[in-house]
């Protein structure tokens, strides 16, 4: 689906432009089969979610006076979870007060499941884990780990632990739940035990600062990739257990086109292959050469 999404020949999902400079917030499913998007503009925000098969929308989710910074697919595909940087509704002690909340919907019907909220920051990110029962949130002073597995079934959500880690633009969990790779604007990705919340490893660039905005680990946890679009498309890959840089990739992906961020960086299921669309291009890795 990758390929479909992005090749000439793909079906084009359209949605009404939002405020100038706006870059909509985007989710696919796990299984390629929904797609999710935020337009957004003065009068509040709307997510429609495709159903990428028949190009159908499948349903629209509106709400005043939240802007969307992210969304995220629950593994399952099951759920979706919508991050809002602010929300100018609420006012406390009688002045317009800054908000940050967590919504998490039900796919198949659109229903709101439940809703958290966090404490004062800059949210930049959401990712689930592998069961879905737990959320990460980026910010500007490190992740924190939410417990939602019982959000919509009358349990509020729970703040589990927060990871001191610096601003962070991403947070995948490994694949067996027990570490988090933090993303930032540094030198590398530092990847932490989630129980204790100290530095396991940290997965180091060549030289100087790297610029990556999102990240993904392998399927069977040996490897690690990260994407960066400043100051040109770039592709990470290590090997978890060495630290070693395996691959460094800088340069366009495509001729013409944006490259405004990936929209998906994938391993196939075997973990042999690393595949990153960004602008109008994918590109393909062979993990073990």
């Amino acid at each position: 689906y990758l390929w479909r999404l992005c090749h000439r020949d793909s079906r084009t999902f359209a949605f009404a432009p939002g405020e100038p400079g706006y870059r909509p917030a985007m989710a696919l499913s796990s299984d390629g089969r929904t797609l999710a998007a935020a337009d957004h503009s003065s009068e509040g925000v709307t997510v429609k979610l495709w159903d990428v098969a028949t190009g159908a929308v499948r349903y629209t989710l509106t709400r005043k006076d939240i802007d969307v910074t992210f969304l995220a697919f629950s593994p399952d595909g099951k759920t979706l979870a919508w991050s809002s940087d602010w929300e100018r509704s609420e006012r406390i002690n009688g002045t317009d007060a800054t908000t940050h909340r967590v919504t998490l919907y039900d796919v198949a019907t659109g229903k709101e499941r439940g809703m958290f909220k966090v404490p004062d920051c800059t949210m930049r990110a959401v990712a689930f884990d592998v069961d879905g029962g737990r959320l990460a949130v980026t910010h500007n002073t490190g992740v924190t780990v939410w417990d939602v597995s019982g959000l919509g079934a009358g349990r509020d959500a729970k703040s589990l632990t927060t990871l001191k880690a610096g601003p962070a633009v991403g947070a995948p969990f490994s694949p067996d739940g027990l570490k988090l790779a933090t993303v930032g604007l540094w030198e590398g990705i530092e990847i932490r035990d989630i129980s204790t919340g100290q530095r396991v490893a940290v997965l180091k660039v060549d030289a100087g600062r790297m610029t990556a905005t999102t990240a993904a680990f392998s399927p069977d946890g040996r490897f690690l990739a990260a994407y960066g679009d400043y100051p040109a498309n770039q592709v990470w890959l290590w090997e978890v257990a060495t630290g070693k840089l395996l691959l460094h990739h800088s340069g366009q992906f495509a001729a013409i086109g944006h490259a405004a961020g990936a929209d998906r960086i994938r391993f196939s299921a075997d973990s042999r292959v690393l595949a990153v669309a960004a602008g109008y291009a994918v590109k393909l890795w062979d993990t073990a050469t």
